[in-house]
């Protein structure tokens, strides 16, 4: 169940925040093979990491301290998808709701890859 190499992304981090992820979970609500057998991996070999924040990860307020001003671009693309987020933070989403996001959530995906640095 590793995450695939994308340009730009530490995928060693992103492994260790799935598998922090992943110890935090009901392993009975696990909907994915991958993610039940990465669960149990981990429980086999001790390893289920503790879901505390570095403390370095955990003093960054953002990744760029001097831009205080949302991105013309990304800031309203990221709108529907936060507003989707806030709606569903409890409560499972129906397949209509995630139907009507996907298309939102692909365009601010692909905004966000193509982006100026």
């Amino acid at each position: 169940m590793d995450l695939p190499h994308r340009d730009g992304i530490d995928v060693e981090a992103a492994n260790e925040y799935r598998d922090r992820l992943l110890g935090c979970l009901d392993p009975a609500a696990f909907s994915r093979p991958a993610a039940q057998e990465r669960y149990e991996e981990m429980i086999k070999a001790g390893e289920s990491p503790a879901n505390d924040e570095h403390p370095l990860i955990a003093q960054w307020v953002t990744l760029n301290a001097g831009n205080d001003k949302e991105d013309l671009v990304i800031g309203p693309l990221r709108d529907p998808v936060a507003a989707f987020g806030a709606q569903f933070l409890n409560t499972t989403p129906s397949i209509e709701a995630i139907a009507k996001i996907l298309p939102a959530m692909k365009t601010l995906s692909d905004a966000i890859a193509t982006a100026a640095p």
